[in-house]
């Protein structure tokens, strides 16, 4: 039987500005384009800077009914505890990157056919802030790289 782990997130700049990252990059090439021929594009960085801030403030500032503000694993699987209270039983999708010090879990909730979660998880990165303690993010990485041992 494994051991329970408990992480719950804090909020962190840092996590909202990577969660951002690629819509402000593309809102940059939007806006480098627009000005340099395609003025029709600059129609475009509203909408982007819409999508910048959502991703900012559902993983950086862990507000919003989808943010993922908790994991727990245990024995029967992961759960997510989400902004809005809710807790359900989830996957991780093939899509998501794990390391050492940096997770971008995409999750799935169990049984589900649509609808996907999303959540930065970082331990320090040199200067840059973490959103949880190391022990936990090194405890959770070993917990998605084994397994867990399903119930016979």
């Amino acid at each position: 039987m494994s051991s329970r782990i408990e992480l719950n997130l804090l909020p962190s700049a840092t996590a909202g500005l990577l969660a951002s990252a690629p819509w402000l990059a593309l809102a940059g090439f939007t806006a480098v384009a627009g000005l340099l021929g395609w003025p029709l594009l600059l129609l475009f960085l509203p909408i982007l800077a819409g999508l910048a801030w959502h991703s900012f403030r559902g993983c950086g500032l862990l507000r919003g009914k989808t943010a993922v503000v908790g994991l727990r694993a245990d024995h029967s699987g992961l759960f997510c505890r989400c902004g809005d209270g809710r807790v359900m039983p989830v996957t991780v999708d093939s899509s998501s990157c794990v390391g050492s010090r940096f997770l971008a879990l995409k999750l799935r909730p169990t049984g589900a056919t649509s609808g996907t979660l999303f959540t930065l998880i970082i331990s320090d990165l040199g200067p840059l802030r973490a959103n949880t303690p190391a022990d936990d993010i090194r405890r959770l990485t070993m917990w998605l790289r084994l397994g867990y041992p399903h119930p016979a």
